[in-house]
Formats: structure tokens, sequence, C-alpha cells
């Protein structure tokens, strides 16, 4: 599926952010597991305090299971349903940031002598081609995670020459 591509040009930068999009029925069940693996930790709780039997191993192992279990399940639903990247383009860098709205982002830069834009993973997606982007330079690369579509692409492109 091809996400969401909003370019915006300044004088000295392009900013390109690929929105994810997903179905309603992937954002539920990510939605629905997530809250009965919150559930699960805190009907433990509730129901060890009223028999009386709640104690630190039990405390260790519920944060344990929070840890291993919650936590990656909260940071994958949260990037399907509303996670974005944003690359902007400078004369003399590139910067990334993997936006997760309410957890901390993910943020690289690389140096850019000679940049290459490229589109790479090309496949057909309702008669359109589909793919994601990758920034390189020298030795340096950037690349995207989300899939956009061609034509975005050479919108992108477009702009770069300009730059």
């Amino acid at each position: 599926m091809s996400n969401i591509v909003l370019l915006h040009q300044t004088e000295n930068s392009i900013r390109v952010q690929i929105q994810n999009q997903r179905a309603a029925t992937t954002k539920f069940i990510l939605s629905f597991a997530l809250i009965v693996s919150f559930s699960i930790p805190v009907t433990v709780v509730i129901a060890a305090a009223i028999n009386g039997i709640l104690n630190f191993a039990l405390i260790i192992g519920i944060s344990v299971f929070s840890f291993l279990v919650i936590y990656p399940l909260l940071k994958t639903t949260i990037w399907e349903c509303s996670g974005q990247e944003i690359f902007t383009i400078y004369k003399d860098r590139v910067t990334y940031e993997a936006c997760f709205k309410l957890l901390k982002n993910q943020f690289d830069k690389i140096q850019t002598n000679q940049l290459e834009i490229l589109f790479s993973e090309k496949e057909l997606e309702k008669d359109e081609r589909i793919g994601t982007l990758v920034f390189l330079s020298e030795e340096n690369k950037l690349k995207s995670a989300l899939k956009i579509k061609e034509t975005d692409y050479l919108r992108l492109l477009e702009y770069y020459k300009l730059l």
C-alpha cells in the first residue's frame, strides 16, 4: 500500500513528509490487541490485591511483561495508525525523522557531497509502481521504511533540481 506524500519547498530546503496509511481493519486489530495486553496486568494486580497475594515477585513479573509485550505493541500500533517519516533535504545534508507521535522520534543525518535520490524495490499496485526512497551520498545511506508512488518520487526529483 502506498502512502501520502507531502512535499514542501523553501529557498534552501525540501521537506518530504510520508504519512503511514493502513487499512481500518489493521488499526482495529492492533488497537484491540493493545487493549487486551494492557488489561491483563491490570486484572492480575487487582485480583492479587483483592486476594492478598500481591508481592514483589508479581510486580517484577508484570513489569517484565509490560516491557516485553506492551511497549513494542504500543510502538507498533502508534506507527501503523499515525506514524510518519520526514526527510529534509538541504544543499549540504539530509535529515531523517521517524515520528511516533507520543513516543521518542528517531533522528538521523547524512552529509551530502554528491547526493543521489533513488527509487528502489519497485512493485505494482493498481497499475502504478510503488517503492521506497533511498538517499545515497558516498558511503552514507538513508532509506525510507514507507512506500510511495513513483509519481511522488518524480515530483521530488523535480523539486530537487530546483534546489
